[in-house]
């Protein structure tokens, strides 16, 4: 099963344009694969898409963890 944030996640296209092997690979293992697996995805489903740094890798879970943990908890 795709990421249901496949359309708006543009992480492949920007930031690894120049690497197209590297880019299908993350494609197939986290995109199309076990987007569950997915540090952009963690972020996402946590607090939202808009506060995916552009930077973040997939691969980058204590990235994600440390953007989550910056949010403001809601009341």
């Amino acid at each position: 099963m795709s990421c249901p944030h496949c359309d708006e996640c543009t992480f492949m296209s920007d930031r690894l344009s120049h690497m197209p092997t590297v880019s299908e690979m993350y494609e197939h293992h986290y995109c199309s694969g076990d987007h569950t697996g997915c540090a952009r995805f963690t972020v996402a489903d946590s607090v939202g898409f808009e506060r995916v740094p552009e930077t973040l890798y997939p691969n980058d879970h204590e990235g994600a963890q440390f953007v989550i943990a910056q949010q403001p908890v809601s009341a």
